[in-house]
């Protein structure tokens, strides 16, 4: 009886850690994939305001995150608010730490509204991967 319990509760360990290392994969790539798009948007108009370049970057990666969270959803199945927050936090701590390595900057009012936004689109992410029917197969 200990060993069926064992294997179902280890199965479900591995099915979360696999969907979060796919959501945190695939939200890495799409936020790749749009700050590619992005600076050759930017290379094309010329001059643009110094100070929009960090919403920029924010909005990014909430697309990021709404991947992710949906990735996440979707692999697991249920929970779509649960899975992507932790998806969300995940991407935010990844984004987090490389600014701090790379700027030297402190927190600031932009670092909340990143987690914010990053949160917020994570579980919307996550909410539309649960409740997306599936395809009927005939």
């Amino acid at each position: 009886m200990k060993a069926i319990k064992t294997t179902i509760a280890g199965t479900g360990a591995r099915l979360y850690l696999k969907a979060l290392i796919f959501s945190v994969i695939t939200a890495c790539a799409v936020i790749f994939s749009l700050l590619c798009i992005v600076a050759l948007l930017l290379l094309i108009a010329g001059k643009i305001p110094y100070s929009i370049i960090p919403y920029i970057g924010i909005g990014v990666s909430a697309a990021g995150a709404f991947s992710g969270g949906y990735v996440a959803s979707r692999i697991i199945k249920n929970r779509g608010l649960l899975w992507g927050s932790v998806s969300a936090l995940i991407i935010f701590i990844i984004c987090f730490s490389l600014g701090m390595a790379t700027t030297k900057d402190t927190l600031s009012y932009l670092t909340l509204l990143r987690l914010v936004v990053l949160w917020l689109s994570g579980v919307l992410g996550g909410i539309m991967a649960v409740n997306k029917k599936e395809k009927s197969r005939i």
